[in-house]
């Protein structure tokens, strides 16, 4: 199994893209982790909720959200966001 997931946060003017550890975010269903390897997923995510995740280096970083959905397979996690 691979040890990081690519995380591509996608907002209107710009994306940023890094390796990741581990991912949380919360949905209109609940709060996901999201690991390396993890199955097929497409969600919506809580309006003004945060991501948090563990980057490369081990590092804890958090990032606020608006409205915003997440395509996610198996080597990567693309979070489309309308707005900050």
């Amino acid at each position: 199994m691979q040890d990081q997931i690519t995380l591509h946060l996608i907002y209107p003017t710009k994306t940023t893209t890094q390796q990741i550890r581990e991912l949380e975010l919360e949905t209109a269903t609940g709060t996901r982790v999201i690991l390396p390897g993890h199955a097929p997923l497409y969600a919506a995510l809580k309006h003004g909720s945060m991501i948090n995740f563990i980057d490369a280096t081990g590092t804890l970083q958090s990032e606020h959200i608006g409205s915003a959905l997440a395509a996610i397979n198996r080597s990567e996690i693309r979070i489309i966001m309308s707005h900050t």
